[in-house]
C-alpha cells in the first residue's frame, strides 16, 4: 500500500522541476565526473520560460535560438524523462538531425534512469527507447532522415534537436510535430543553432517573434553560459579597432569595447571570446556562439543593406526623445503580416507597435493614434489596403486630412524626380531606406531604436539588388517572401517616418499641425548622407 509520505514525495517530485532534477537525477560533466544535475543559468531561463507558458496557456510551445554548450539539450530530455517517468500514459519523441545526436541524446536519458533512485521499472525497449510498462508511458529518440517519421502516434511531448539542419525539415512538421495535439499539459520544444535565412526553422523563429501561431521564442546568449570566460591578468586590453587583436578591422562589425558594453560583458568573458574567434573564425563564432537571434541568422546570410552594428548600437542606447511625433504605418490584413506602426521624435524611434486586425478596426486604431498622441504627421503605406483605409480615415474627420499622407513604395523617388539623370535610388521604399540608414549611422547625433530583436531582423535582413546603372534597389516583399523571409513590416514602418525631408514645428496648442512645406528634395544627395536644409528638419 502506498503511504502518505510516498505520495507526498510525488507530488512535490510533480510540481517541482529544479528539485527533481537535483534530487532525481545525474548527469557527466566534461571532465567525466557524475554529479547531481543542478540547472545552468541559460537552463533556468529556457526552464522559467516554459513554466510560465505552462501557467499562462496550459501547454508549452517554445522554439529556442540558442548558443552551443549551453545543456539545452540535457535540460530538454530531463523535462521530457520527467513527465514520462512520473506521470502515467505519457509518450515522449525525441527528432534529431543525425545518428550521433541521437545517440548522445539517448545517453544522457539513460544516465539519468540507471542513476534515479525513483525510477519506475522498464519493460521491453527498443534500441532507443524506455518503455515504463507499468506506467504505460514511454520516451523514444530517433533521426530526421528524408523520410518522414513519428506520423499515426499520439504523443504529449516532443523535442525537436537542432531542426535547423534536418533533412526534409517541412515533412517531419508535418508529421511528427504535429503527432502533438494543442491541448492541455502537452509540450513541444524545438531548439537549434542556426544555418541561415529561408529554412523551415527561420520561417517559424520569426512567426514566433512576431507572434504569429502558438510558438513562443525564445533566445539564449553564449554569455549566459558561466564557464565561458578565460582569466586575464593586467596586460589583457580590448580592441578599440577590430573583434579581436592579430585581426584586421571588419567594416560593420562591434569593436570589442563596444561588444563588451553593448551586452555588459566583463574582461573575463572577453577574452574567452577572442580566443574563439581567433581559433575559428568570426563568422563562425557569430553562428555557433550568437549574442542576438540577428547575427546569427546574419553570418551566414551577408550583404544586409543596412549594418548589423548600426541596428545594435542603436537598440543599446536611450536619448532624448524630441521634436514633433512622426508615424509610420505599414498595413496588413488580419490574416497577412502585421500591421505595424512606428512612433519616431527626432532621434528617437522611441516605440514600434503591430496588430492583427480588421479592416475597420484598423481605421478605428489610426484614429485613435492620431487623437490621442497627436501627431505632426501619420504616413501610410498606400499599397494593398492602405489607400481605402486613406480615403476612409480622412473622411472620418476633416482634421485628418493634414496629417494622414500617402507614399507609394513604387513610386519614382524625391531624388529622382529631382534629378532623374543622378544616381539615386530608384522607388520611395529604396529612398526611405536609404534614410533610415543614413539616420541609423549618424554619429554626430546617435540614434536610439526599441531594443527589439523582431526590428533588427527586419533592418538587417533587406539586401540591395545589383544594377547596371549604380541607382539603388532593394529586394522587394515579393523576393524575400519567395526565400521564405518574413515581410519587414516594422522596418518598412519606421523607414515611412523618413517618407519626406520636411521640416515640422512644434505642434501648436490647438494640436493642430503646421501645414506641409515643400520638400526639401533638390538639395538631398543620398548617397553623400544627406546634405541640404532637409538634414536638418526634425524629419532627418
Amino acid at each position: 500500500m502506498v503511504s502518505q509520505d510516498q505520495i507526498a514525495a510525488v507530488l512535490k517530485l510533480r510540481a517541482d522541476f529544479p528539485f527533481f532534477a537535483r534530487t532525481c537525477l545525474k548527469i557527466v560533466t566534461t571532465d567525466a565526473r557524475l554529479v547531481p544535475f543542478e540547472l545552468n543559468t541559460a537552463q533556468r531561463v529556457l526552464n522559467a520560460h516554459a513554466e510560465d507558458m505552462l501557467r499562462r496557456k496550459g501547454y508549452v510551445r517554445i522554439i529556442t535560438l540558442k548558443g552551443r554548450k549551453l545543456g539545452i539539450s540535457t535540460w530538454t530530455q530531463a523535462r521530457a524523462y520527467h513527465k514520462t517517468s512520473l506521470w502515467p500514459n505519457q509518450r515522449a519523441f525525441v527528432l534529431s538531425h543525425h545518428g550521433a545526436t541521437s545517440d548522445s541524446i539517448f545517453d544522457i536519458s539513460e544516465t539519468f534512469h540507471k542513476h534515479n533512485p525513483v525510477a519506475p521499472v522498464t519493460g521491453a525497449s527498443n534500441a532507443k527507447e524506455l518503455s515504463f510498462a507499468r506506467m504505460n508511458s514511454a520516451y523514444e529518440v530517433t533521426t530526421a532522415g528524408s523520410k518522414e517519421v513519428g506520423r499515426g502516434g499520439t504523443r504529449q511531448f516532443f523535442h525537436g534537436s537542432e531542426v535547423a539542419f534536418w533533412e526534409n525539415a517541412t515533412g517531419h512538421f508535418k508529421a511528427s510535430v504535429n503527432s502533438v495535439a494543442l491541448v492541455p499539459g502537452t509540450w513541444v520544444i524545438l531548439e537549434s543553432t542556426a544555418n541561415g535565412v529561408g529554412d523551415e526553422f527561420y520561417r517559424r523563429w520569426q512567426n514566433a517573434v512576431a507572434g504569429v501561431g502558438e510558438f513562443e521564442a525564445c533566445f539564449l546568449a553564449w554569455f549566459l553560459e558561466p564557464t565561458s570566460r578565460i582569466p586575464v591578468g593586467p596586460e589583457f586590453k580590448l580592441s578599440d579597432v577590430a573583434p579581436a587583436e592579430g585581426l584586421s578591422p571588419v567594416d560593420g562589425e562591434l569593436t570589442e569595447s563596444e561588444y563588451a558594453e553593448a551586452f555588459g560583458l566583463d574582461l573575463e568573458q572577453m577574452h574567452w571570446r577572442r580566443n574563439k574567434i581567433l581559433d575559428d573564425g568570426l563568422d563562425s563564432f557569430k553562428v555557433e556562439y550568437p549574442a542576438t537571434a540577428e547575427e546569427a541568422f546574419q553570418s551566414a546570410n551577408k550583404g544586409s543593406f543596412i549594418p548589423a552594428k548600426a541596428v545594435m548600437l542603436a537598440r543599446r542606447r536611450r536619448v532624448e526623445s524630441l521634436g514633433p511625433l512622426i508615424l509610420g504605418v505599414d498595413p496588413a490584413g488580419p490574416d497577412g503580416d502585421r500591421f505595424t506602426v512606428a512612433h519616431r521624435r527626432g532621434a528617437c524611434c522611441h516605440k514600434i507597435e503591430y496588430r492583427q486586425i480588421g479592416y475597420v478596426e484598423a481605421v478605428e486604431w489610426m484614429a485613435d493614434l492620431i487623437d490621442q498622441h497627436k501627431p505632426a504627421a501619420m504616413f501610410v503605406d498606400a499599397g494593398g489596403l492602405g489607400a481605402p483605409l486613406i480615403a476612409f480615415l480622412r473622411a472620418k474627420n476633416p482634421r485628418y486630412d493634414a496629417i494622414v499622407h500617402s507614399v507609394n513604395f513604387g513610386a519614382k523617388s524625391q531624388a529622382k524626380m529631382a534629378n532623374s539623370k543622378r544616381a539615386g535610388p530608384v522607388n520611395r521604399r529604396a529612398e526611405m531606406w536609404l534614410r533610415t540608414k543614413n539616420w541609423l549611422e549618424n554619429v554626430d547625433t546617435p540614434p536610439q531604436i526599441p531594443d527589439d530583436d523582431a526590428l533588427q531582423a527586419d533592418l538587417t535582413g533587406v539586401k540591395a539588388k545589383p544594377n547596371t546603372s549604380n541607382d539603388l534597389l532593394l529586394q522587394s516583399k515579393a523576393d524575400l517572401k519567395s526565400k521564405g523571409i518574413r515581410s519587414p513590416d516594422f522596418a518598412d514602418a519606421l523607414a515611412l517616418t523618413f517618407a519626406t525631408l520636411q521640416f515640422y514645428e512644434n505642434i501648436s496648442d490647438e494640436d493642430k499641425p503646421v501645414p506641409l512645406t515643400e520638400p526639401m528634395v533638390a538639395e538631398y544627395n543620398p548617397f553623400n548622407g544627406g546634405g541640404g536644409r532637409g538634414s536638418q528638419s526634425w524629419m532627418s
